[in-house]
């Protein structure tokens, strides 16, 4: 009697491996910077912390964190998207870093804890929206790319930013 191909005792065959798949783990990063500015806006001392935000890509991301059981996943799922689909992605991640380190600077440079609280809140309501176009790539594995526009996510950074004249 011929084994099947995945059989073991010429049962049935053994399910095949599910597909590598992205991971929200990436944007815990910007969770918690976007929590710690949300709090900066009461408390200056935050301001050390926020020095210290370096944002880092997809790749960057699950290198730095290797040790976690489904990085290597994360990463084939990664490399094995679509070129435009990745782009758009990046396009998204690199706005999102623009987000941040312009608050950063704006946060720094601000005087009265009323203006640190209204940069924050219109740099925090921007990048929560970000994060949640970021989390909805990734959980439809690339298929929603096409919601997000660097261009006008840009525009928006650059309006944001030139409002406090940190631009």
């Amino acid at each position: 009697m011929s084994m099947g191909k995945g059989n073991v005792d010429g049962g049935m065959p053994f399910a095949a491996e599910p597909a590598p798949s992205l991971s929200t783990d990436f944007l815990n990063q910007y969770n918690e910077v976007l929590m710690i500015v949300e709090l900066a806006a009461d408390d200056a001392e935050l301001m050390e912390t926020l020095d210290e935000w370096q944002p880092r890509s997809y790749r960057q991301h699950f290198a730095k964190h290797a040790q976690l059981r489904f990085a290597d996943d994360a990463l084939r799922a990664y490399e094995a998207l679509a070129p435009e689909r990745r782009l758009a992605f990046e396009n998204l991640r690199l706005a999102m870093d623009d987000v941040v380190t312009s608050t950063i600077r704006a946060l720094k440079q601000a005087g009265e804890a009323e203006e640190r609280a209204a940069i924050a809140a219109a740099s925090s309501s921007l990048l929560r929206r970000m994060i949640e176009a970021a989390a909805s790539f990734i959980r439809t594995e690339g298929r929603d790319w096409r919601s997000f526009s660097h261009t006008e996510m840009q525009g928006t950074i650059d309006r944001l930013m030139a409002h406090w004249g940190r631009g």
